[in-house]
């Protein structure tokens, strides 16, 4: 790694982590409007770096071009509908099975709680880290990284980095995961860097695997009640993860070639 990523690493972990340390130690911290208010501008730590560290190497004009990858919108109509369709299936699978092996009711989830899907997915894009995370990790850091490793050599690191930055939020109580495996988390965050790598360079555009994450994200929050109540959540999550790397797999054998083996021509950010 360069001097840069490195930079940005450091400043995005210390930045998040300093700032994750008051709210782990708090008692029901989402329910303490100081608490949450670290929370949220925690999550806001990489894509803070990612801003700094690209107008300190490369100026004002890098960091416009880094943001207009965020509503580049000049692809086929087929990857917003791969961005939309496969968050979809992917837990539609995890609900199936997770209702045939542990028996759980996801009829019990109320009206209210799907009602509130659409402010919940507002909130994790804008407030809960997702067009920061997208900004750092595939927006700047990914694209640093393809300047000297392959697509799929360099979606590992981003997915061990991202990773690692995420680690606190294990242990942050009222978070949906809290207490997950670790070691799982890691598996899961490196499939979904391959996955979003394969969005990202297939159109050059953020967009698409904001759209993916977002509704990732929120549609397991949406369900998140069941699971819990039904003290499954380690179940959902190594079946969650498994899906996610059996996808990417798929992505690595049959898009490896031209997708995740390549340097794309167009991430030449310095």
């Amino acid at each position: 790694m360069t001097k840069s990523t490195t930079l940005f690493l450091v400043l995005a972990i210390v930045f998040s982590w300093f700032l994750y340390w008051p709210v782990i130690n708090s008692a029901e911290p989402l329910a303490n409007p100081l608490m949450l208010a670290l929370y949220i501008l925690a999550s806001f730590g990489p894509g803070i770096a990612a801003l700094l560290v690209q107008w300190h190497t490369s100026g004002i004009g890098e960091v416009k071009a880094l943001l207009k990858k965020l509503i580049d919108l000049e692809r086929q109509p087929k990857w917003l509908i791969a961005s939309i369709a496969l968050p979809c299936v992917f837990l539609l699978i995890t609900v199936i099975i997770i209702s045939y092996t542990q028996g759980i009711s996801f009829s019990a989830i109320s009206m209210g709680r799907w009602l509130l899907t659409i402010p919940t997915l507002i909130l994790n894009l804008f407030l809960f880290g997702v067009l920061s995370s997208a900004l750092a990790w595939q927006g700047y850091f990914l694209p640093q990284l393809q300047n000297k490793y392959s697509a799929l050599v360099a979606s590992l690191f981003v997915g061990l980095a991202w990773g690692l930055w995420q680690v606190p939020t294990l242990y942050i109580e009222g978070v949906f995961g809290i207490y997950q495996s670790i070691a799982w988390m890691f598996l899961e965050m490196i499939a979904l860097a391959i996955i979003l790598t394969w969005f990202y360079n297939s159109t050059g555009s953020l967009f698409y695997g904001v759209i993916f994450n977002t509704l990732y994200l929120t549609i397991g929050q949406t369900i998140s009640p069941a699971i819990q109540l039904s003290k499954a959540l380690q179940d959902y999550q190594h079946i969650t993860a498994i899906i996610l790397v059996n996808f990417a797999l798929l992505l690595v054998i049959f898009c490896g070639k031209d997708l995740i083996f390549k340097k794309p021509q167009f991430n030449s950010n310095n």
